[in-house]
C-alpha cells in the first residue's frame, strides 16, 4: 500500500457500537486486509463492535483568535478527534460547532472541547452549516444529525466549558432523544449564558448530558 489521495495510512478506525465502543486509532500501516494501528485497543472489539474507517480531522488548538461577519466562526463539519476550541471570540457568525453524521459512511465527531469561549454579538444572516441560516441566532452547538443509515452515538464526549454567550446566543444540542440517541456523553458546565428564554436547546430528559454550574439570566 503506497501513501496517496485513497490510501488507508492516515485515517481513523473508530469502535461505533458493541464491545470497545468509544475507542479509535490511526492507521499505520496495511497490507491487504490486515490494518496496522497506532495503538492497542482497552477493550478488543468483536463480532457485535460496528466499526467504520473513515478520514479525520484530529488534535487540532484553535486559541485566541477573533472571527467575525462569516458564516460560521469554528466547524468541525464531520469526522473531527480530540480537538480544542479555547478562548476565541465570536461576533456575528453562527458561533462554534460540531457535527457527526452520515455522509455516504458515518462521520463521528468525538471527544471535542469548546473552553473559554465569547460569543460578544449572536446575530447572524446568510450563515450557519451550509449557509443554512437566513436570520437567526450563534451557538455553541454539538449536532448527532439524523440520517435512516445512523445508529450509534456520532457525537460523544463533547465538553462546553467556562463559555461566555449573549443574549442572541445560547448553547444548542441535537440528536439526543430517541431509543438510539446521535449525541451522547456531553458535559455543559460552568458557562455564562445571558439568554434566558431558551439558554440551552435540544437537551430532554433522557440526554446523556451534564449540566453543571451555568449562569441563565440577563
Amino acid at each position: 500500500m503506497t501513501n496517496g489521495p485513497r490510501s488507508l495510512v492516515g485515517q481513523g478506525v473508530f469502535v461505533l457500537g458493541g464491545d470497545g465502543a468509544g475507542q479509535f486509532a490511526q492507521i499505520e500501516s496495511a497490507d491487504g486486509n490486515v490494518l496496522t494501528l497506532d495503538r492497542s485497543w482497552t477493550v478488543a472489539a468483536d463480532t457485535t463492535s460496528r466499526v467504520t474507517i473513515t478520514p479525520m480531522v484530529q488534535n487540532y488548538l484553535i486559541v485566541d483568535n477573533e472571527f467575525s461577519d462569516a458564516g460560521v466562526a469554528v466547524q468541525f463539519y464531520g469526522t473531527s478527534v480530540n480537538n480544542v476550541v479555547a478562548g476565541n471570540t465570536s461576533s456575528r457568525t453562527a458561533g462554534f460547532l460540531n457535527r457527526g453524521e452520515w455522509y455516504h459512511h458515518y462521520e463521528p465527531s468525538w471527544y471535542n472541547q469548546y473552553l473559554d469561549n465569547s460569543i460578544v454579538d449572536g446575530a447572524v444572516y446568510r450563515g450557519g452549516p451550509d449557509n443554512s441560516i437566513f436570520a437567526g441566532e450563534a451557538v455553541i452547538g454539538a449536532y448527532g444529525m439524523f440520517h435512516a443509515q445512523n445508529d450509534p452515538p456520532l457525537v460523544l464526549g463533547v465538553i462546553m466549558r467556562r463559555n461566555r454567550l449573549s443574549k442572541n446566543s445560547r448553547i444548542e444540542l441535537q440528536g439526543c432523544t430517541g431509543s438510539k440517541p446521535l449525541l451522547s456523553s456531553a458535559v455543559i458546565e460552568k458557562n455564562i449564558v445571558l439568554n434566558d428564554i431558551e439558554p440551552i436547546r435540544g437537551q430532554y430528559p433522557d440526554c446523556d448530558v451534564l449540566v453543571h454550574e451555568n449562569f441563565f439570566g440577563r
